[in-house]
Formats: structure tokens, sequence, C-alpha cells
């Protein structure tokens, strides 16, 4: 995890402060079995107020109980497979780090690499798509509205 500590725009070390990303620290528990695990984050020392950017990179286990596979032989072409998510009920925190309640809504930015030839497609607005290799693609998508 890393933080980017923003300060009063205008100010000189605005730009210093977003362009100086630092590590932080951080540790899991399992405080309840029913829920998954907790992560903690230790951010440093800053002025009462600071408003600062907390980016997290994770991935997510093949057991995730949010994220399905469909086999190509079960889809339309029948020639590949199909990767869904379902959020219901308080899923997403399966497989991403987030508090999945209806008191709790977000924003995002991700990205997402696959194979040249599948269609990734998500709830946010798509932001960009590079092709590496002629192998991989990663598309990026933002979602502005709090979901």
């Amino acid at each position: 995890a890393s933080t980017s500590p923003s300060v009063p725009v205008g100010s000189e070390k605005q730009q210093q402060a977003a362009a100086t990303p630092s590590e932080v620290s951080f540790d899991t528990s399992t405080p309840n079995p029913n829920t998954g695990k907790a992560i903690g984050i230790v951010v440093p020392e800053m002025p009462r107020g600071t408003v600062f950017h907390l980016r997290l990179t994770y991935k997510s286990l093949p057991e995730t109980t949010a994220l399905s596979w469909v086999a190509a032989e079960q889809t339309a072409g029948k020639a590949k497979p199909f990767l869904y998510s379902l959020c219901q009920m308080n899923f997403c925190r399966d497989w991403a780090p987030m508090m999945d309640t209806p008191s709790q809504k977000i924003t995002y930015n991700a990205s997402v690499t696959a194979p040249n030839g599948f269609l990734v497609i998500m709830s946010g607005n798509k932001t960009g798509e590079m092709t590496y290799n002629d192998t991989w693609t990663t598309t990026t998508f933002e979602c502005a509205l709090r979901i």
C-alpha cells in the first residue's frame, strides 16, 4: 500500500506530494471468519485534516465466491470462457479489499489485463486500452459514481 498526502491547492508542496508516494506498513487479521480478513494500515503522521490518497494493489484468490467462470462450451460462441462477478449481499469483499455494506459506497479505478481477443467490460467507463506483445491487453476503467 502507498499513500500520497495532499496539501492545499496551489501549494508548491502539492506537486511534490503527488509525485512522491511513500510505502506504508500493513497487516491482516481475521476478527470474524464469517466476514473475511481485515487489513490494518499504518499511515505516516500528518497534520489533522490532511487529505491523502491510498492505493492498494492486490490479487484475488481462485476460490472467491464473487467471481465465477462459465466454460467456453457453455457460451453462445462456444469459443472462449466467460468470467462474471456477482457482488450481491457482501460478496465483493471476497475479491476486493473494501467495506462491502450499504452504508459504504465507493468510486473506483481499475486495470484488467486479459489475453487478446477477450472483451473486458466493467460498470465504470472505459478510459484506456494498451496491447502488449500481441498477446495481452490491459483495459482501464473509472467509475466516478459512488456505488
